[in-house]
């Protein structure tokens, strides 16, 4: 804060006197108010001598009269042109609120004071599994921009990141793939949202006169155990007939034939 004595000025009388005080917002001094003697009265040089501690400002009066004429008088002012900014992570998810002028950098939770007017701009940081989902609290927060005229408190939400697993199902033959934890059940296709990191296992039923073969598509699905950490899209193979191997007992399906009777 500053204050600035104006002893001559005619306020509230000839030569009564004021004084201005401005507040620092940011890069500028900002003129917020003009204190004037009580009662109103000529003569009194309100402003002769100014002081400011902390939020308390005094303003000498050397003509005030009442204890006598010219027994002068002091007047002190409380001021309050700082307002603090609680920030509060909130959601499924996580990550860091930090703020532009500084101060805010917080997880979970931080306060930090501004002079008031000054325009706080918060950044949400999302952790590497989540997203930043938006602000509640003040209306103000909204934007992402707080504009400081009085005490405000943001929620930043955060949820955890989340990828789509589609099941496709491919082949002469039928049936149905479910997963655990649950989501997908589909007969020819479907697919379902998961939380980054969750490990879906995919079971395909085959129908009668058809047989499951392998699973194909994304490079994670081969064994039918998908760990979602990007979309993933898994296609079941399904034949009808008998299915013949190569001759040797593994895994590899690469060769195999169907025939249909």
């Amino acid at each position: 804060y500053i204050t600035v004595g104006s002893p001559l000025n005619e306020g509230v009388g000839a030569q009564s006197g004021a004084s201005y005080l401005f507040v620092r917002t940011e890069d500028d001094w900002i003129e917020r108010e003009k204190l004037l003697p009580s009662p109103a009265s000529s003569d009194t040089l309100f402003g002769q001598s100014v002081s400011v501690s902390d939020e308390l400002v005094l303003v000498g009066t050397p003509g005030a009269n009442d204890n006598g004429a010219s027994s002068g008088a002091a007047y002190a002012f409380e001021v309050d042109y700082i307002h603090s900014l609680d920030v509060t992570l909130s959601g499924t998810g996580s990550g860091l609120v930090t703020s532009i002028p500084t101060g805010i950098e917080c997880n979970p939770i931080c306060t930090a004071d501004f002079t008031i007017d000054t325009q706080v701009t918060l950044n949400p940081i999302p952790d590497t599994d989540s997203l930043s989902s938006g602000w509640t609290g003040n209306e103000d927060c909204s934007d992402s921009t707080v504009t400081m005229t009085t005490d405000t408190d943001c929620t930043a939400e955060f949820t955890l990141q989340t990828y789509t697993l589609k099941v496709l199902n491919s082949g002469s033959g039928s049936g149905t793939v479910t997963s655990i934890p649950g989501g997908i059940e589909c007969q020819p296709d479907c697919e379902e949202v998961f939380i980054v990191g969750t490990e879906v296992r995919l079971q395909a039923t085959a129908d009668a006169q058809s047989h499951f073969v392998e699973w194909s598509g994304d490079p994670d699905c081969i064994d039918g155990r998908v760990t979602m950490i990007a979309d993933r899209t898994c296609i079941a193979e399904f034949f009808t007939g008998v299915v013949f191997g190569d001759g040797f007992e593994s895994t590899d399906t690469s060769e195999w034939t169907t025939a249909v009777p």
